[in-house]
């Protein structure tokens, strides 16, 4: 087991940590809440710190709800003392680092303030632990690996939660190796938050004050596209071919936003309003624009395109009906409503009742509808989005390895595939393997785009990390 790496949270406040205290996934139980404190402003915390002490800590008051929902009568709360003017990452320099720790105490918080109370159980301000001492400091205090809780755990486990841990666990392949996002025990080098929920394990970036969540797409085989018997289905839809991702790769969990669009690149051309719809009137070029931008913004972010091998993959999240069961529950996939899909509710599927015709976006999440089985939202209707592959009037010849297509089948084609219908389409044309050519200078109030990064089949050679590489993450 390599040594672990993992994140103490408080609100969206991240810092990294490491140790080599052993790491049990399976026992992994609780949070760990980090407060942070500057010395030369706060010294009166520090003056008072002893065991027993009953402190209140007001954790970022933007996200109080946070603490109240995922807070357990004895979490770990770890007392950190960063130095004035210093980058996170050197806050254990000179006098900063770890003065204390203790357990947090529910009882006196008052309901809907953002406080927690903690009793001080370890003090030492005088003698402060440097950051990759504290694992091992922990366990010379009593605190064995079961309890600590690892790279992870962002909030107490419970039943439904370890089995996600187990199925995102490493797993050996046929050829002996293996390999999972998370199995360095090292959070992603370009990741501000990370962790792992019902959906599946996930990363955060935060661009300002605006944070987008990638989700991880984990290995697997699926069958791109439709089969004949398909209602609404088209020949550019065929025919079926067996894709095997030797690895996983993220994908936003969500179309980009105006918010997130207008923060790089500095305008949004739909207007300022409504900044948490998707961004639309954006080009297959414009997208590129703004990954570029992007990744120069946040070092070894690698943002790219996906195949639309990927995008119908990750939309399916395992299924091979329509629609994806966990979005469409009413007619578990085969169908699917308004009120769980936007499109054009006045075209419904397969003879069914018609719905709402909202005719417009609706926010990237949220708002009444639901994520499928991988945490994705929006992958049927609200926006199409473009893939990197140029267009193919069939899937004759598509990669096996989930590649996108750079040649077409067509003399001086060089138009782009969109995948995932719209608000404004007919509720058909909203199903997993539907697709769509544009002209890559093309824009629309339709269009938008959903940004992935990682392994991109036989084209990336060695674009993620072998197995235990330690220090960059994935």
């Amino acid at each position: 087991m390599p040594k672990p790496k993992g994140r103490w949270r408080a609100g969206r406040r991240e810092i990294p940590c490491e140790g080599s205290l052993a790491v049990d996934f399976e026992a992994v139980h609780m949070t760990v809440w980090l407060v942070q404190y500057r010395d030369e402003k706060e010294r009166s915390l520090e003056q008072r710190l002893q065991p027993g002490l009953l402190e209140m800590w007001r954790i970022n008051p933007y996200a109080p709800e946070r603490i109240t929902r995922e807070a357990q009568e004895d979490d770990l709360v770890v007392i950190w003392r960063a130095k004035e003017k210093t980058k996170p990452a050197h806050r254990q320099r000179n006098g900063g680092g770890i003065v204390g720790w203790g357990r947090l105490r529910l009882a006196p918080r008052l309901q809907k303030q953002p406080n927690i109370y903690f009793e001080v159980t370890h003090a030492f301000p005088k003698s402060p632990i440097p950051r990759n001492q504290v694992l091992a400091d922990l366990g010379k205090h009593g605190l064995s690996s079961g309890q600590w809780p690892g790279p992870v755990s962002l909030k107490r486990l419970n039943g439904p939660e370890e089995q996600v841990i187990r199925r995102f666990f490493p797993m050996a392949k046929e050829n002996g190796t293996s390999w999972h996002p998370l199995q360095s025990g090292y959070p992603p080098s370009w990741a501000s938050g990370w962790g792992q929920d019902e959906y599946g394990v996930f990363a955060e970036i935060t661009v300002e004050t605006i944070t987008q969540r990638l989700r991880w797409c984990p290995q697997g085989a699926f069958r791109m596209g439709s089969p004949t018997t398909e209602h609404g289905r088209v020949e550019v839809e065929g025919p079926q071919v067996q894709v095997n991702f030797a690895t996983g790769f993220w994908l936003f969990d969500t179309p980009v936003s105006k918010a997130l669009y207008q923060s790089i690149i500095g305008i949004d051309p739909a207007g300022p309003e409504d900044q948490d719809h998707p961004v639309t009137s954006v080009s297959w070029k414009d997208a590129g624009e703004f990954l570029s931008k992007l990744n120069g913004r946040i070092p070894g972010l690698n943002l790219r395109m996906p195949s639309e091998a990927e995008w119908e993959y990750a939309c399916r999240a395992g299924s091979d009906t329509p629609f994806e069961p966990n979005v469409a529950r009413q007619f578990s996939g085969q169908n699917t409503t308004s009120e769980e899909v936007n499109y054009d509710g006045d075209y419904p599927y397969k003879g069914t009742q018609k719905g709402i015709y909202r005719k417009k976006t609706v926010p990237t999440k949220g708002d009444g509808f639901r994520p499928n089985k991988w945490g994705l939202w929006h992958m049927h209707g609200n926006v199409w989005e473009w893939c990197a592959d140029i267009w193919s009037n069939s899937h004759d010849g598509a990669a096996t390895d989930g590649s996108a297509r750079q040649a077409s089948q067509q003399a001086d084609e060089s138009v782009r595939v969109l995948r995932g219908g719209s608000w404004g389409d007919l509720a058909g044309d909203c199903r997993s393997a539907s697709r769509l050519r544009l002209a890559p200078d093309y824009r629309y109030d339709t269009i938008g785009f959903r940004p992935a990064r990682g392994q991109q089949g036989a084209q990336a050679g060695a674009a993620e990390p072998p197995s235990g590489s330690s220090g960059q993450g994935v």
